[in-house]
């Protein structure tokens, strides 16, 4: 996975002295799971992959978090754990403990969750519908 070094401490997310381009913010922001990840992220500065899975996963239902299915719940985190938290990681949006499932902001988190809050803004302005 995208975890730099084994200790239980660390986190992966390594990239900081090089900005993201443009093209990696556009990237990064065309899958709504991503959004959906810097969008928990906004407030709470760090979270379990266990958490995040749970949250996401009765958005995506439009259920609460107890009426969720085991299957429903493992099919996010699956997700989450083998393709969106490696790349949000590679790019320094979140930094990504693998060995302790955790999850906070990276140090180019508010330039991604920036460019989505604008976008989300003039979506709602224009009246423009689908998901976040």
């Amino acid at each position: 996975m995208a975890t730099n070094n084994t200790t239980p401490e660390s986190y992966s997310g390594t990239n900081a002295a090089e900005a993201p381009s443009k093209q990696q913010i556009f990237d990064v922001l065309s899958n709504e799971r991503r959004r959906r990840v810097i969008s928990a992220l906004v407030s709470d500065e760090s979270t379990t992959v266990s958490a995040l899975s749970t949250e996401l996963a009765a958005e995506e239902n439009d259920c609460s978090p107890l009426e969720l299915t085991s299957q429903q719940r493992k099919r996010l985190y699956i997700s989450l754990y083998q393709s969106h938290l490696g790349k949000l990681a590679e790019i320094d949006v979140i930094s990504y403990n693998e060995a302790r499932g955790r999850v906070r902001r990276g140090d180019h988190f508010w330039a991604f969750a920036d460019v989505l809050d604008v976008a989300i803004n003039v979506c709602e302005a224009h009246d423009v519908g689908g998901a976040a």
